[in-house]
């Protein structure tokens, strides 16, 4: 359990109340046999795993390898059954850039429950308790949590299995949990929560096998699925006059940027023709985050956390993989906490930077960035053009922090059209 006293005074308020009303089990959060599952605050008990659930309890779970295996069946079966009963119903949402409002409060985004939602969709309440959709939520949540830990690796193994086309001629769901949660990712797009959870986890699996995880998609259908999901997040981050909604974009552009930048190496998807939307949308996304952070139209005061005691509405807001980027900082750590202080202090600058690092990264490994971007105002343009447009901007970022300067020689290389030095982590 978390006892850090840096802990906010309104989660404060919330911790003291998790003995009372937190599950005998971690798995009791989601099992449709166990009754609290309809418990109020369920979603706020996964997002906050840290807080109630001791780490020798995440063990026991961990090392419960049959326990593991019911878990695996149960997060195949959720994401087949969402992926295909919402498969209609996004395609005629999608391309009006709607958002479903489910009737359970924590299976949405906090500015969608106050019925006004972002300004770059429209909203549309479903009639029904989609009992599916907040199993789903709430035990991808939780294993976001457990996979940061040391000791997830046998349960990494166990979540990449190959896909298994005879399981579902047996009538069974665990058919491969990588290639079903393509499904979410492809028809949940209405549903923002589950697809930002998604993304997180699909970072965390990846980071962690990443073969494996790639191994088991289908190029044709992810890259445009992913595609999706960054377009979703651009207009949540793109002039959003809302700071709650534009936090959330933040974090579900920070929560799949692992993934993007292991696409690098993952040379078939760059043969998918939307692998350069995806490039584009990464760029569009970067240059928006930093118009409103770094001179000469941003401010230092926009890139921080919102603060939860004046927008408790960002309690729901998580970066699922930062426990796995402090990690890599600990006590021991030669490169001491910078990471972990960038992302804690400016998260925004954190994801701009990461942003460049994975342009970066596609650019060593053969992918031309002069590839064309859409605008609405303004002459044709492409990725490497957007960055040169905010160069300054960038570089301003980059020299606040003195542990940042290896990246100015690859936003140079960008800038040039030249190979890219290899990225900092991989040296």
């Amino acid at each position: 359990m978390d006892t850090n006293s840096d802990v906010p005074p309104v989660l404060r308020k919330i911790q003291r109340l998790f003995p009372k009303v937190r599950p005998e089990k971690i798995q009791h959060l989601w099992h449709s046999k166990n009754e609290t599952t309809r418990n109020e605050f369920n979603h706020l008990l996964a997002e906050h795993l840290h807080m109630w659930a001791s780490k020798e309890e995440i063990m026991i779970l961990l090392n419960d390898t049959q326990e593991l295996e019911s878990i695996y069946s149960d997060v195949c079966k959720y994401a087949v059954q969402l992926g295909m009963t919402s498969v209609h119903q996004n395609a005629a949402y999608s391309n009006n850039d709607c958002v479903t409002v489910a009737t359970c409060v924590g299976c949405n985004q906090p500015c969608d429950n106050g019925g006004t939602g972002c300004a770059s969709h429209e909203l549309v309440k479903e009639n029904f308790q989609n009992e599916i959709l907040h199993r789903l939520i709430i035990l991808m949540t939780v294993l976001c949590h457990v996979l940061t830990y040391p000791e997830a690796d046998a349960f990494v193994l166990i979540l990449t299995k190959p896909f298994d086309i005879n399981i579902i001629e047996q009538g069974k769901f665990d058919v491969g949990l990588t290639a079903a949660l393509v499904g979410i990712f492809d028809n949940c797009t209405s549903y923002p929560k589950v697809n930002h959870i998604t993304a997180g986890f699909f970072s965390l699996i990846c980071t962690r096998r990443p073969s494996a995880t790639l191994g088991g998609l289908d190029e044709k259908l992810f890259v445009p699925a992913l595609f999706r999901y960054l377009r979703s997040t651009l207009a949540l981050v793109a002039n959003n006059a809302c700071i709650v909604d534009d936090y959330f974009g933040i974090c579900a552009f920070l929560n799949i940027l692992p993934l993007l930048f292991h696409l690098g190496t993952w040379k078939v998807s760059h043969c998918v023709p939307q692998f350069r939307d995806v490039t584009a949308v990464i760029g569009m996304i970067t240059v928006n985050i930093c118009h409103w952070i770094a001179p000469p139209n941003g401010e230092d005061e926009n890139d921080s956390r919102p603060s939860l005691v004046d927008l408790p509405e960002t309690i729901g807001a998580q970066i699922l993989i930062e426990r796995m980027i402090t990690d890599e900082d600990g006590e021991e750590s030669t490169n001491g906490k910078w990471r972990k202080d960038l992302l804690e202090q400016h998260p925004k600058s954190f994801a701009v930077i990461a942003a460049v690092e994975v342009l970066g990264w596609y650019s060593y490994n053969g992918i031309d960035l002069r590839i064309p971007v859409p605008v609405t105002n303004g002459p044709p343009t492409v990725v490497s053009g957007i960055l040169e447009e905010y160069e300054e901007s960038i570089i301003y970022l980059i020299r606040r922090h003195p542990d940042l300067a290896y990246i100015e020689s690859i936003l140079d290389a960008l800038l040039h059209h030249k190979k890219p030095p290899k990225p900092h982590q991989i040296q």
